[in-house]
């Protein structure tokens, strides 16, 4: 196990480079999101210090350009995985047919649904007799039970999303029970992070800073969001790969 998901997450960091070669716009995509926030986040005041950070922490420019930066990272993740699933076909990757365009879809209205429940619950329940931790942890606790109730629906989502059409329902199973779910969790958190602490620490560490440090700290973070928008793609795809296993079947 140790063994199997060193490779994984070796492999998810080894093969970046060959993506943003083959499509420099999938790199783009996420680094041009980062950066529109972060620039709204630097004109309302985030990053003048801890007071000013917490005044302005919900702002609703914030929260949507936040938005739409994960809806960007989960497009890109899914035609990453697609890119590899599809035999480096770029544009086989970035043609989707009806089916794949209404899974995508749906994936990306999951994910901003579950960022605002994340981002808003706490100030609807600013009524609610529960501890400020209580309330921050509940959203998170609710998104991590629908994420488990669902887990078979999301095999069929990822393997509808990579255009696998041979997905039945006993595979389903087998891939969302066990080891490879646990695999697929594992390498994930695994992968992801190691960046994002170095995300989290340079948002930190941003506060209070010159005008031109901030802006190059800004600037490095936006690059790390990049690449991790392509890592999570690449673990998406591997974990599905490797994990067919399971089922008996190659998808390589």
């Amino acid at each position: 196990m140790i063994a199997k998901l060193t490779s994984a997450v070796i492999e998810a960091y080894r093969v970046v480079p060959a993506i943003v070669a083959a499509a420099p716009l999938l790199f783009l995509a996420p680094i041009a999101a980062e950066a529109v926030q972060h620039a709204i986040e630097w004109w309302i005041g985030m990053f003048s210090g801890s007071e000013g950070m917490r005044s302005v922490a919900r702002d609703w420019r914030r929260t949507v350009a936040g938005v739409v930066k994960v809806s960007t990272l989960v497009v890109v993740s899914i035609l990453v995985a697609r890119y590899w699933a599809h035999h480096r076909d770029l544009e086989r990757a970035l043609r989707l047919d009806r089916r794949e365009r209404t899974f995508l879809f749906v994936g990306v209205l999951i994910a901003a649904f579950g960022l605002a429940l994340l981002v808003f619950s706490p100030a609807v329940l600013s009524g609610v007799a529960l501890p400020d931790k209580m309330r921050r942890f509940a959203p998170l606790l609710v998104v991590l039970v629908a994420a488990t109730a669902f887990q078979r629906r999301s095999v069929w989502a990822v393997a509808g999303l990579l255009g696998d059409r041979s997905m039945s329902a006993d595979r389903a199973a087998a891939l969302s029970s066990g080891r490879p779910a646990q695999f697929t969790t594992i390498t994930l958190m695994a992968t992801i992070a190691p960046p994002m602490a170095l995300h989290y620490a340079l948002n930190y560490g941003a506060r209070g800073l010159q005008p031109s440090l901030l802006g190059l700290v800004l600037v490095l973070d936006s690059l790390l969001v990049g690449a991790m928008a392509i890592l999570i793609g690449n673990v998406i795809w591997i974990s599905y790969r490797d994990a067919q296993t399971v089922t008996g079947r190659s998808v390589r």
